[in-house]
């Protein structure tokens, strides 16, 4: 039920303040009541959940905020405010409890909270999703079969025909090993990780070190990442934060990440393969931009950045003039609505980079395909539109030459994939395929060695690592486990194939605060023969 838009909450000194409530403190948990008359709003008793516009202000030190109807707090985060970055706006859509009521959190330092209610939900008594065929196929095998009927007479044997050819060797099933290891343990390290395989064969991964703010890279020492070195490669400001890596045309590391002190998308270009030091610089400097980076190599041969603009809510473009992105060109290529959230960039099989992001407006997965290489503007398009999609997302090029995307529905709490219909995706069709628990947060998807995706992400409800292994190119269904499971381990996942073929990923262990590498070993790669 839209309503006139109205502020529930404001902590911030008075003459700001609206509601009972002050600033947050760390690790601090506040319940706010909206049923009712409080602050600007009138919120009725029939209510059952809230349509948000969230707002972080002055935040002290690196945290994140969850809002949530009460009882146990679920792991994922509604919003990432950052020391010196412009007040922080997200939409969010919470459920309230049985006394109309909802629970904000926050991890760390002090920040101050806006909560503005555009409207609200309440219960119905009639079924208004849509079915698929398949699941309508179902239902009807479902439907008891009538009583037989009198069996026929019997007709006169026909002669016996040809030997038949001899069939196809059936699928071999294979035993899976999986091995996670925390490889990086110092202070608290392994956020926003991002994995790559550099030219030596090994896994590569640069993290966030949250203990003191700064990029760190890690180089593993063999092919399961058993053991590996790490390197702070990027130390002023608060930096590293969701930062992305790919192998340069040079053979050398270049990642992209947020300098959240000065609001600047910044890259770090590595100096040898195991990137045990890096030159970095600021590339893209105007209004808080550099947020949720992703970072690809052109045709051209130089990297070519997605990120956000927090300020103006736009998707924005850095394209690097030189292998080393001392300098580059950066462009807004979407304005429209609050866009550019999550997004995640890749080359197309037309040689144009094509992205895919969040518009936070309408809550809806958005691509935008460029329409040169260096991406001096794109055509952009509303791919997936049912409830609030598109969190989340990660882009590849599936071997039908296609884009495939992996987000999360954050109304069913579900993993979702959306499968492109041309190289532009000037349309697609969506799927969920993991449904269990609160599931598909954080994704990150990639293509096996048997040509069907697979996606690492968040089960948030156990804390595990999951994966989605697809059962066609399309992922139109897939098969998923929980391939990590040891304390809470599952957050920002990043998936690539090693140089062995199998399944790598580097993830964050919560509790122990540590970077953590799960590998994945299958003898053989037929679908549904997940063993642990």
């Amino acid at each position: 039920m839209s309503i006139e838009p109205c502020r529930l909450v404001d902590t911030r000194p008075v003459p700001d303040r609206i509601g009972p409530h002050d600033g947050f403190g760390g690790d601090v948990t506040k319940t706010i009541v909206a049923w009712g008359s409080n602050g600007d709003c009138v919120i009725p008793s029939e209510a059952v959940g809230l349509s948000l516009n969230v707002t972080a202000v002055g935040a002290s030190a690196p945290t994140f905020v969850t809002l949530w109807p009460g009882g146990t707090r679920p792991l994922t985060s509604s919003l990432n405010p950052a020391p010196g970055q412009a007040p922080t706006p997200n939409a969010v859509t919470t459920k309230l409890s049985g006394t109309g009521s909802f629970d904000v959190f926050n991890k760390a330092g002090t920040v101050d909270v806006i909560i503005d209610v555009g409207g609200y939900y309440v219960d119905h008594d009639h079924d208004d999703r849509y079915y698929t065929k398949d699941q309508v196929d179902v239902e009807i095998a479902g439907i008891p079969a009538g009583p037989q009927g009198v069996q026929g007479l019997q007709g006169v044997q026909g002669t016996q025909g040809d030997r038949g050819a001899r069939g196809a060797t059936g699928p071999q099933y294979g035993r899976t090993s999986i091995r996670s290891t925390n490889v990086d343990t110092p202070n608290n390290v392994g956020w926003y990780s991002s994995i790559t395989v550099g030219v030596d064969g090994l896994a590569i991964i640069s993290h966030h070190d949250f203990t003191n703010g700064d990029l760190r890279v890690t180089h593993c020492d063999d092919l399961a990442c058993t053991s590996a070195t790490s390197t702070a490669v990027d130390t002023p400001n608060n930096v590293g934060l969701l930062s992305s890596i790919t192998i340069g045309i040079d053979g050398l590391a270049i990642i992209s990440f947020s300098d959240s002190t000065n609001g600047e998308l910044r890259v770090a270009h590595c100096t040898d393969v195991a990137c045990t030091s890096a030159t970095s610089t600021s590339v893209d400097a105007p209004n808080s931009v550099g947020w949720d980076s992703s970072i690809t190599i052109g045709v051209d041969g130089l990297a070519i950045i997605s990120h956000s603009d927090l300020t103006n809510a736009d998707l924005r473009v850095t394209h690097c003039t030189d292998v080393a992105c001392t300098s580059a060109t950066s462009t807004a290529v979407d304005t429209a609505n609050w866009v550019g959230l999550y997004p995640s960039i890749t080359i197309g099989v037309d040689g144009l980079p094509i992205i895919s992001h969040y518009d936070g407006t309408t809550d809806d997965l958005r691509v935008s395909h460029c329409v040169d290489v260096a991406c001096t503007s794109a055509n952009s398009t509303t791919v997936d539109t049912p409830n609030n999609v598109g969190r989340d997302s990660s882009i590849t090029i599936g071997v039908d030459g296609l884009p495939i995307i992996s987000h999360y529905d954050v109304t069913t709490e579900d993993l979702r994939v959306t499968h492109c219909d041309d190289a532009a995706c000037t349309s697609a069709n969506s799927t969920t395929v993991d449904t269990p628990n609160t599931v598909g947060s954080y994704s990150s998807i990639t293509i096996g060695v048997d040509g069907l995706p697979i996606i690492s992400h968040l089960d948030a409800t156990n804390g595990d690592l999951r994966v989605s292994y697809c059962d066609d190119a399309a992922c139109t269904s897939a098969t998923s486990t929980a391939v990590d499971a040891t304390n809470v381990v599952g957050l920002y996942p990043s998936i690539t194939i090693g140089d062995d073929g199998q399944p790598i990923i580097s993830h964050h262990d919560l509790t122990n605060g540590d970077l953590r590498v799960t590998k994945i070993r299958r003898t053989s790669w037929t679908p549904n023969t997940w063993e642990s």
